[in-house]
């Protein structure tokens, strides 16, 4: 899990871009759920995207729990 997250140039640049297309993805698909009658398709995008954006918060939280990082003025320190 830890290289998924770090990758090769550092965990801001591998997890948290993949975290904000999916916030960007998930106002998308919502905005349409709001203005028209959405197919299945859509519906279906819209779950998997929220489903995203709640692992990510929920790892976010056992990180911080376990005290894998820590916050410091702003930013996020390993």
């Amino acid at each position: 899990m830890k290289n998924v997250i770090q990758g090769t140039t550092g965990y801001k640049s591998v997890y948290f871009p993949h975290v904000k297309s999916s916030f960007k993805n998930l106002k998308i698909l919502y905005d349409k759920c709001k203005t028209k009658t959405s197919n299945s398709t859509e519906l279906h995008d819209f779950k998997l995207e929220l489903s995203n954006v709640l692992n990510c918060l929920q790892q976010l939280t056992n990180w911080l729990r376990n005290s894998w990082i820590g916050l410091t003025n702003s930013s996020v320190v390993l």
